[in-house]
């Protein structure tokens, strides 16, 4: 019986010592994960992405076989040869190892890309960019612009890596001149009359666009992966605004879902909703979120009297008169344009299109493109 209680003592210190051995095996494994997982991302953060080459083309639309104008790469630091307006630039990036870019083109105004980069993405153009979802929003190696004012830009793209706190960059700069003006038109043969024009725009119901900026970034890095959810009043309508729609358009967005932009009726108030996620403090990934609400509205807008230019005006002939800029032809549905003939102060209103007696005088206005053409002839009885 002695024997038996000793093997039994025997067996129970050896099934102790396997458990104490196996629970030192485990975490010494969880230990050297840890490590390895630490070693790594310092391993990563040692060696930042590098742009090797960032080449632009320049192209003319009006060429028909969309031949290249002009080439130059980052390295050149120069201005290209002179490039008229409405050309457009492709740029293509070579950045391995980047996962993130941002584009950004300077002239008169800024354009500005950015998000994670996908190198099976074709070329992108601004619209291209901004028919992305905020929640899949990507960047391709080649962005296309198209240049519609004279200045000099400058070309600035900016890369960096997961993990890693490093930016690279590159820039270029390049010229852009109006196109040549068109000789000055044959002088006019000597007027016969002169009126003074003004257009009169009736009260009308018009639909306008609200652009509203929405910027938001996640930075907060735990032991797991970090989740916001983000909700705000973008837009509060006024007493003579109806509201119609709204929509997200990105600029910049990762690590991002759940956009959404709704309406609250009880408020009457335009509501901004999205969820944010950032990554862990071993591999310390943001989430962020940028672009403009757009909102659609419908507004009451009062009578308008805008006045034109004077019209020198030859009998049996025409003249033309140019038209506000930023009128649309919704809105001269329903216009009329008053005359006053210098010499007889004679007033007349006419809507365009139709005809109207002005002391000796028929006169015809027209809407054409972006003028009004006003045709005289002799008042025949």
């Amino acid at each position: 019986m002695g024997g038996v209680e000793k093997f039994r003592q025997l067996r129970r210190v050896a099934g102790v010592r396997s458990v104490i051995a196996g629970t030192a095996a485990a975490f010494t494994g969880g230990a050297l994960v840890l490590a390895l997982q630490a070693v790594f991302a310092l391993v990563s953060v040692r060696y930042p992405p590098i742009i090797q080459g960032l080449h632009c083309n320049f192209a003319r639309p009006s060429d028909p076989d969309g031949t290249d104008i002009g080439e130059s790469a980052a390295e050149d630091q120069r201005l290209l040869p002179t490039l008229t307006t409405g050309d457009q630039v492709a740029c293509h990036l070579d950045a391995p190892g980047a996962d993130y870019a941002a584009w950004a083109v300077a002239g008169r105004d800024l354009r500005f890309r950015s998000g994670p980069l996908d190198s099976d993405l074709p070329c992108q153009d601004g619209e291209a960019f901004a028919a992305q979802s905020p929640d899949h929003l990507r960047v391709s190696l080649c962005q296309r612009f198209r240049l519609d004012d004279p200045g000099i830009y400058t070309l600035l793209i900016k890369v960096m890596a997961r993990g890693s706190d490093s930016v690279d960059r590159a820039q270029l700069q390049f010229q852009v001149r109006q196109a040549p003006l068109p000789l000055p038109p044959v002088p006019e043969p000597p007027v016969a009359t002169r009126l003074k024009a003004a257009l009169l725009l009736p009260a009308r119901t018009q639909t306008v666009d609200r652009v509203v900026p929405v910027s938001e970034s996640l930075s907060e890095h735990g032991l797991l992966p970090t989740s916001r959810s983000y909700s705000r009043v973008v837009y509060r309508l006024s007493g003579n605004e109806e509201y119609l729609g709204s929509s997200f358009q990105a600029n910049s967005a990762s690590n991002a879902s759940g956009t959404r932009v709704a309406h609250q009726r009880s408020s009457n108030g335009v509501t901004m909703a999205f969820t944010l996620r950032s990554g862990p403090f071993i591999d310390r990934w943001r989430g962020w979120l940028s672009g403009n609400v757009i909102i659609k509205l419908r507004r009451q807008e009062p009578a308008q009297t805008l006045d034109l230019a004077d019209a020198d005006l030859r009998l049996e002939g025409q003249t033309s008169l140019p038209l506000p800029a930023n009128l649309s032809q919704e809105q001269l549905t329903g216009s009329k344009l008053r005359l006053t003939r210098s010499e007889t102060s004679t007033v007349v209103e006419v809507e365009p299109g139709s005809s109207v007696t002005l002391d000796n005088l028929d006169i015809t206005p027209r809407v054409d493109g972006s003028s009004i053409v006003i045709t005289a002839r002799p008042h025949s009885k």
